[in-house]
């Protein structure tokens, strides 16, 4: 920028010089009497008495006058310069602060772009963030359903048979995670001496089935497993003596609090050592 302000100083220096430099044109006062004093000398070796005598007339009033004329036009000519001279100054400087103030855009645009960009991938990296905390919580915080008994009740203890005529299976599930799961629904098979029985839903008391909150519990029973059948005794003999007679597989459906369904599985059989069901295998989502 300073060097471009010298430019113009130069430049209006150079027009002051140019202007100075050419002199004004001769009045015709001083025209006539250098045209005079040129006559006098051609004529010097001649009779000095044979010498015109110049009488002024109105002629040389009329030269001062446009004299004076040319006095006062000279001087606004040099207004006139010094006023351009002003005006090319003013332009030159104008000149320069649009080019910086063009740059100044420049280097401003860059940063907002680079600014727009950092903002950009500050939000894909907060919703990848977002995303993955609610993947995370979806893991750890679900609601998880798991068998956690089956009984065959009533039951008297002691020396007693295990099973009698009417002896119904209860499955006790429990939600062992951090959120209530919902629509909890079951279905399953129960194999048994002489015969097959489907196991359906008896817990919902509603279509959308029941709800089962953290750490909680409820039971699900089947029907009758022996009763009014025409072997019933020795069929009832034959479970509480036999190991794996009595089966069961069983499905849980249910969702958690991030409306995710899952479903449960599991199989076990009645174990007449242990006077139990034991679980013999599961698969869970």
């Amino acid at each position: 920028m300073s060097k471009l302000l010298f430019l113009a100083g130069v430049v209006g220096l150079a027009i002051s010089f140019v202007a100075q430099s050419q002199p004004p044109p001769p009045t015709p006062a001083k025209a006539t009497e250098e045209k005079q004093q040129f006559s006098g000398g051609k004529n010097s070796y001649t009779n000095p008495a044979q010498q015109p005598t110049v009488v002024p007339t109105e002629k040389s009033e009329s030269a001062k006058s446009q004299g004076g004329d040319s006095d006062s036009k000279s001087s606004t000519d040099w207004w006139i310069v010094i006023f351009t001279g002003a005006l090319m100054l003013v332009g030159v400087t104008q000149l320069v602060a649009m080019f910086k103030q063009g740059d100044y855009m420049r280097r401003g645009l860059r940063v907002s772009i680079n600014a727009a960009k950092s903002a950009r991938f500050g939000a894909i990296a907060a919703q990848r963030a977002v995303r993955l905390a609610e993947h995370n919580t979806s893991i750890t915080e679900r609601a998880v359903i798991l068998i956690e008994s089956v009984v065959a009740k009533p039951q008297i203890g002691g020396a007693h048979p295990y099973f009698s005529a009417n002896s119904v299976l209860v499955y006790t599930l429990k939600n062992y995670g951090s959120t209530v799961a919902y629509e909890v629904k079951t279905k399953g098979t129960i194999y048994y001496p002489g015969g097959v029985r489907n196991f359906s839903d008896k817990a919902g008391s509603t279509i959308a089935g029941t709800t089962i909150a953290p750490q909680g519990r409820n039971e699900w029973i089947s029907d009758p497993m022996f009763r009014a059948h025409p072997q019933q005794d020795s069929q009832i003999t034959i479970a509480n003596q036999g190991e794996g007679i009595v089966r069961y597989n069983i499905e849980v459906t249910y969702k958690d609090a991030f409306q995710k369904t899952h479903v449960y599985k599991a199989e076990g059989e009645y174990i007449p050592v242990l006077r139990a069901f034991t679980i013999m295998g599961s698969t869970s989502d």
